[in-house]
């Protein structure tokens, strides 16, 4: 199946307006399919399209939250499939401590295919030195705290596209919760790159801060 004219043209159209907003905090579909070695089919890439354009009012709210929009792969995949796929420095010669049947989060949350993600490039506003229920109760309605998955995506992708390093100076507390029932942490600072951990809810440190991102569609 090829893509119509007139689907190249609207889908070129949309990425226009976004990257005007966003500049290069906006990864096209094109970037993507570059920098992943992946393929999205033309109903793929007309389903992506369609669906930014009940995002649009999210746009101006990414834009002041200091954030990136990118599309998820083609295909769903949890953490695991995604860091086979690009491992940005995780040593692979050891089993990696979530990989364990035991920490679900690893296995069964999942990120979906062909969606938008819109996330904050950097910890969010005076997050740090706080609990999880205080960084919790912090996010407007309009946010949301991202899984472990999503973020990693988005720092994978910002590094591989833009060639910007994320979260080389804050450990990002997540939805996700590990085998103890503490938030997994994602950030990039360490001497062998991307590092997925964890960290206890209660604890305080001025290196943990929160994950944010925006809802697709505006509540609020």
């Amino acid at each position: 199946m090829k893509i119509s004219q007139s689907q190249s043209r609207t889908q070129s159209t949309f990425e226009t307006k976004i990257r005007y907003i966003l500049d290069e905090n906006f990864l096209s579909i094109a970037e993507m399919e570059s920098a992943h070695g992946v393929t999205y089919t033309p109903k793929q890439k007309a389903l992506l399209v369609e669906k930014a354009t009940d995002m649009m009012p999210q746009l101006l709210r990414a834009f002041k939250f200091d954030c990136v929009l990118l599309p998820t792969l083609p295909q769903e995949c949890n953490l695991i499939q995604l860091l086979k796929r690009h491992p940005l420095g995780m040593d692979q010669q050891y089993k990696r401590w979530f990989e364990s049947l035991f920490v679900t989060f690893a296995h069964e949350e999942l990120l979906p295919s062909c969606e938008w993600l819109i996330v904050r490039l950097d910890a969010f506003p005076c997050s740090t030195f706080q609990t999880w229920s205080a960084q919790e109760g912090t996010l407007p309605s309009f946010a949301y705290v991202p899984s472990a998955v999503e973020l990693v995506h988005a720092m994978m992708s910002v590094q591989m596209v833009r060639g910007t390093r994320l979260f080389t100076e804050t450990r990002l507390r997540t939805s996700s919760v590990d085998q103890c029932g503490q938030r997994v942490t994602v950030d990039n600072y360490g001497p062998d790159g991307l590092d997925v951990n964890y960290f206890w809810d209660s604890g305080q440190l001025e290196d943990v801060g929160l994950a944010a991102a925006l809802k697709p569609v505006a509540y609020g």
